[in-house]
């Protein structure tokens, strides 16, 4: 959780709200947290609003998470005509103004509501409420893993066949171009693909039909969006890339994600590897970056000058760049500092006023 809103609509929510936000930052440090409060009940840290649903306008796709300290039938109102997909949607909790219970609302597991509301409740003495299926019975659900281990859905409506499978008891086959360690949870038959060779297209399947994976229900993971080793397969990739870049005041949306497309796709690399967009911290508020990462389903995170300066390695430095924000390059420098010290795969790219760099770091997985 990078972002986090929490609203309250009356004397005593507001007051839960801001004893809330300070015992979460002083408990989550890397966690920004915004008060929010109704008007005439709005004081020390809350900022006032008048219209929940004009709020949730500004604040529904830019936060990873938002916390309803009230009624329930608020926070749905508010949140639905703004719904967009599990994969692209908040964490958005409900808590009631005594703090007795928490509630998980919406993407409880890519959004990390169902573990957001776990840390919530434990800060407020509340009880957690987790509805989804498989944390009732305790089992294995694919989008958590996917999440926890940086790996991007590309079939979000298929979920609901592995899940409803393991919680009907049958296996869901697993193929993976990388070794996952810990214990296979149950449900799962599990086939590492030993090689890139191994990355198992349709005419292949017989590679892991031979290991006796079931062929009906699974999903892989790696870099081949093509591969189909069962009947119904969700591809889970890798997010390993991390992009820097840099651009003019005011340079727009569709040119900043035309250069990105351009730049991975003459490399024959999938978007889908981005794990983060990276920039200068005077960028931090320049919309089109934003609004870039925003439509990636990614996050936007700036560093200052000395943190850029400190990024160790040789970059192409620019003696300009140097002179208007105080360091030679910000796209190298912020891409291998956001991968923490990995490799730089595309080196710096410059079009128009913008910059582009590309870091890769290799994923290691874990069963949990």
């Amino acid at each position: 959780m990078k972002r986090g809103a929490i609203l309250s609509f009356t004397e005593i929510g507001t007051g839960r709200n801001l004893w809330l936000g300070e015992k979460l930052r002083g408990q989550y440090p890397d966690m920004t947290i915004e008060n929010y409060a109704v008007s005439r009940f709005a004081s020390g840290e809350c900022r006032p609003f008048t219209s929940v649903a004009k709020l949730m306008r500004e604040l529904f796709p830019s936060m990873d998470g938002i916390l309803f300290i009230g009624a329930m039938g608020i926070a749905v109102r508010s949140i639905a005509p703004l719904i967009a997909g599990k994969d692209r949607d908040p964490a958005v909790l409900v808590m009631d103004e005594l703090g007795r219970y928490c509630v998980s609302v919406l993407s409880g597991h890519l959004g990390g509501a169902n573990e957001w509301c776990l840390e919530v409740a434990e800060c407020a003495g509340a009880q957690p409420v987790i509805t989804t299926a498989t944390d009732c019975e305790q089992c294995f659900a694919v989008d958590v893993f996917a999440a926890k281990n940086f790996l991007k859905v590309s079939e979000i409506g298929k979920i609901k066949e592995i899940s409803g499978r393991i919680l009907e008891g049958k296996k869901v086959g697993v193929a993976a171009e990388a070794e996952i360690l810990g214990p296979v949870p149950d449900g799962l038959q599990y086939s590492p693909i030993s090689s890139r060779e191994g990355a198992v297209r349709s005419e292949k399947r017989d590679h892991l039909v031979s290991t006796g994976v079931p062929e009906e229900v699974g999903f892989y993971i790696g870099y081949d969006k093509t591969a189909q080793p069962f009947q119904t397969t969700v591809h889970l990739i890798p997010r390993d890339l991390f992009v820097g870049m840099g651009c003019r005041k005011g340079t727009p949306l569709p040119r900043l994600a035309g250069f990105l497309d351009r730049a991975f796709r003459e490399r024959g690399m999938a978007s889908e590897r981005i794990r983060a967009i990276y920039s200068i911290d005077r960028k931090r508020e320049e919309e089109g970056l934003v609004q870039l990462a925003r439509r990636l389903g990614v996050p936007f995170v700036t560093f200052s000058e000395d943190e850029l300066r400190k990024a160790e390695g040789e970059y192409q430095g620019s003696a300009f760049v140097e002179h208007t924000v105080g360091v030679d390059n910000v796209c190298e420098r912020s891409a291998v500092l956001g991968s923490e010290g990995g490799v730089l795969l595309i080196p710096k790219q410059a079009e128009n006023g913008m910059t582009l760099a590309v870091a890769q770091k290799p994923y290691r997985l874990r069963w949990s």
